[in-house]
């Protein structure tokens, strides 16, 4: 019963806001769809408005709209980028710019009309004209459009951040090419929020565009917006109401013509977002899988050292999550890091190529030398080491764009443009993890919309377009069904020889199937240590710790 009212009241609420919008689009058509004509849209206002049509009326309105989005669009993006990206939450300039935002939100239109006629028209001499009601129509709808982008901006998966950021791409093009075209759904309604209000707004547009009904030669001309002229026509001119009807009408047609050609590309995005949580597709429909033209797996590793790790501590704020952790991860070799959850196994991971620079607070102490330099000092450049060194994530996180672009994309960044380039890495790789003949086809249909065990693959192959020296990977297969698993698993077996792997697992029969080397870590008085490091063999089978055995033998852990 209770939930039937409770439907009911909802179906109520929708059915009467559809018949407020009825009623008032009816009205207006009952007592104005007469008056609408091709003269009356182009030809020039007469008598007052009384007769004529709104030619120049409608010029001068789109010519306001035109100045309003050439203002607030590029400094609305910038700032809630700017909010989003660069500001941590507990940011105080940053709270104080939202805390003015949201204030500036609820300040009448009339407020902002007597400051754009005294800074605008007065103080910048602008005048009366379309450019002052245009500038100062854009600093009215900036807070609600800059607050929209910057909730679609958080809002966005932060895996494809730190995906972006493994792969060597700087912050400016990570925003560029991968959040704001994600958060479009958002900077869309933000602006259909504005230019709605734009579009309507009569108090502001009376004291800087002026009254003036004539075609305008420049933007420094005045200019009477179509809202204007409603009020005008309704509140001062006798015999008016029909054409003001009209125009009232073809104000709102203007409004839905905007909605609608920004529609679609929400619906696109949206659908698109949404085949991430409705794909059903999966991995065990390719029956006839094979890893490609692969190169055969080195029968052993080189006895050399590609990342020396010494004496590695690493810290968030005062919290002590890695201790002392000295190891060497050898050219050509997969090793395997095994040991319980929150034990310092994925910090250890993401310091090796300084992702933990991204992390708030994060301090990481002691030594990592890569093919002999050391990548903790303050000037080694961190892009061009995460391209050295790639990083696969443990949830899938293609990017929300096409397959082709989510390989396109890292070799534009490191300057490949030859399409020819383009197009036979990527295919190579696909043939590497894969993934060819499955989507070959489909590449320019939405990454997101493969299966989990495709995304991963995916992802691998994302990485290795970028030719990395070392491939780390933290519990690649946990998200994964067993049939998907297998095949990744199958994939990092056929990398070694030439990558240098580095895997994070829980998995232990895995750990014993796939790697050369592999190291315990463990939680000791609440910080992560490092308890055995060795051949893959020896740790399993003769394990020189207790605590080694007791784990890999079940009893611990």
């Amino acid at each position: 019963m209770v939930d039937r009212l409770f439907t009911g009241t909802i179906w109520l609420c929708a059915a009467l806001v559809a018949m407020a919008l009825l009623w008032v689009v009816g009205d207006l058509a009952r007592l104005g769809l007469s008056h609408i004509s091709l003269e009356f849209i182009f030809s020039a206002p007469e008598n007052a408005g009384r007769s004529g049509g709104i030619g120049p009326i409608l010029i001068s309105t789109l010519l306001i709209i035109g100045v309003t989005l050439a203002a607030a669009l590029p400094l609305g993006l910038m700032v809630a980028v700017w909010l989003a990206e660069f500001t941590r939450r507990e940011n105080r300039l940053g709270n104080q710019i939202r805390l003015a935002l949201d204030v500036m939100a609820g300040i009448p239109s009339i407020v902002f009309g007597l400051f754009g006629n005294a800074f605008f028209s007065i103080y910048l001499g602008l005048g009366f004209s379309i450019l002052s009601g245009g500038l100062t129509l854009a600093v009215m709808i900036l807070p609600v459009f800059i607050r929209t982008c910057e909730i679609g901006l958080t809002s966005t998966d932060n895996s494809w951040r730190r995906g972006a950021y493994a792969l060597g791409m700087s912050r400016s093009a990570t925003v560029w090419h991968i959040l704001l075209p994600a958060a479009a759904p958002a900077i869309t309604a933000g602006l259909i929020l504005g230019i709605g209000r734009a579009t309507a707004e009569t108090a502001a547009l009376i004291f800087t565009s002026g009254y003036v009904d004539r075609m305008p030669e420049s933007l420094l001309d005045s200019g009477r917006a179509l809202a204007v002229h409603i009020y005008d026509l309704s509140m001062n001119v006798t015999g008016g109401d029909p054409a003001a009807h009209a125009s009232a009408l073809l104000l709102i047609a203007l409004i839905v013509l905007i909605n609608l050609l920004a529609s679609p590309k929400t619906r696109d995005l949206s659908a698109t977002n949404m085949n991430q949580l409705v794909s059903n597709s999966d991995d065990m429909a390719y029956s006839s899988y094979t890893l490609g033209e692969v190169t055969e797996a080195q029968p052993c590793c080189l006895p050399e050292p590609h990342l020396q790790i010494r004496d590695l501590s690493v810290s968030y704020d005062k919290h002590q999550v890695l201790e002392t952790v000295s190891l060497d991860i050898y050219k050509g070799c997969i090793t395997a890091l095994i040991g319980p959850s929150g034990c310092g196994k994925t910090s250890f991971l993401s310091s090796l190529n300084r992702l933990t620079d991204l992390m708030p607070n994060a301090r990481v102490q002691g030594s990592i030398r890569f093919d002999g330099e050391e990548i903790l000092a303050a000037k080694t450049d961190t892009l061009t080491l995460r391209r050295r060194i790639g990083m696969i994530f443990q949830k899938p996180n293609p990017f929300p764009l096409s397959i082709r672009r989510n390989l396109y994309l890292p070799l534009k960044e490191n300057g490949v443009r030859s399409r020819k380039q383009l197009a036979e890495r990527s295919e190579r790789v696909l043939r590497e993890v894969g993934l060819w003949k499955e989507v070959k086809d489909r590449l320019d249909s939405p990454a997101l919309a493969l299966s989990g065990g495709q995304q991963q693959r995916l992802c691998i192959a994302r990485a290795l377009v970028l030719e990395p020296e070392v491939l780390l990977m933290d519990e690649p297969c946990s998200a994964l069904d067993p049939i998907a698993s297998a095949k990744v698993e199958e994939l990092i077996s056929s990398l070694a020889g030439r990558y240098t792997v580095v895997i994070v697992t829980h998995n232990l029969a895995q750990a014993k199937r796939v790697a050369n080397y592999a190291g315990l870590f463990w939680m000791v008085e609440k910080v992560g240590k490092l308890i055995e490091f060795g051949q893959c063999d020896h740790l399993f089978e003769t394990p020189k710790s207790e605590l080694t055995a007791a784990f890999v033998s079940g009893v611990a852990g």
